[in-house]
This record gives structure tokens, sequence and C-alpha cells, in this order.
């Protein structure tokens, strides 16, 4: 019976050992800024896909006809060079100021996601870039690009636009 109960107490210190650890762990384990990139975040045109322009159109359904007309169909990659957790368990809700990101991606270097209109990206600009995880707010100390840098963007040819796979490969 000693042997068993012996057995059971190290059963308990090890489940109690792992629980802390775990709990360590998680606390350091949060999104935070890839090291080494000169900018955590870049934004890149790309030639928008038949699901992109599906998007576009959806979105524009509820928007009055006379800002429509002639309006091109612009979609941004907003690439965002980020160390993420591996799976923890935890959900990271992506947002840049005030506004959730619905949906995001990886790749190899961190997280992506798309803007299908011009306007959203100026009204993110300057705003912090942030995540929210079990009431948790979490500062990555980044702020969105400025208007005058958004501004500053290279203008593309339309013709010449990458595919979304050419723009999420490593560099």
């Amino acid at each position: 019976m000693s042997n068993t109960w012996n057995m059971i107490k190290k059963i308990c210190v090890m489940v109690i050992i792992a629980g802390l650890c775990s709990q360590w762990s998680r606390a350091a384990d949060k999104p935070s800024p890839r090291e080494g990139k000169a900018s955590v975040v870049e934004i890149t045109r790309i030639n928008p896909s038949k699901g992109d322009l599906a998007k576009i159109k959806q979105k524009r359904k509820g928007q009055a006809q006379i800002v429509n007309v002639g309006q091109a169909e612009q979609v941004h990659v907003v690439k965002l060079y980020l160390d993420m957790p591996r799976a923890t368990g935890r959900a990271y809700v992506l947002y840049i100021g005030d506004q959730k990101i619905d949906e995001y991606g990886a790749f190899a270097e961190g997280i992506f996601f798309k803007a299908y209109e011009r306007k959203d990206l100026d009204s993110w600009a300057g705003q912090p870039v942030r995540f929210a995880a079990r009431n948790e707010l979490i500062e990555l100390g980044v702020s969105f690009p400025s208007k005058e840098e958004l501004a500053a963007m290279p203008a593309l040819d339309v013709t010449q636009l990458p595919e979304l796979d050419q723009v999420l490969k490593k560099k």
C-alpha cells in the first residue's frame, strides 16, 4: 500500500509542476514582432482573384451606385511579420486600431490579410496593431503605416500585379 501511495504522490507532484510550467510558457507565448525585419507591416497590391472580385462585388452591393461607377477593383495584401505562438488553444483576434480584422491567414514569416478597398488602408493609417485573447489586449508596439507612408507606396502597373502566392513567398 505504501508503494501505491508514494506513486500517487509522485504523480500529483508531476501534474502540479507540469501545470505551473504550462502557465509560465503561456504567459510568454504571445504574438510578437519578428526580429530582423526593417518593417513589421508590408502592404502590396495584388491581382484580384475571382474570389476577391466576388467579395468586392458583395461589399459594394450596399453602397450607392454612383460610388461604384469607374471604381477600380483593388486588393492589397497586408503582411505582418510576427512570431505567432504555436497551437496554444487560444484564439487571437487581430485589431488595427479598434477595427477587428475578420479573417487572416498564415505565411512562413507571420500572418496576412487582404484589404479590398483603398479607403480601408487609409482608415487604419497610424493605428496600433494588436491582438485580443481571453479578455486580454496584447499590444505589439507596432503601428499601421501613416497616410504619408501609404501615399508613398509605389504605383504598380495593373497589367503586372503579382499574384497572392508570389507575395507570400519567403524572401
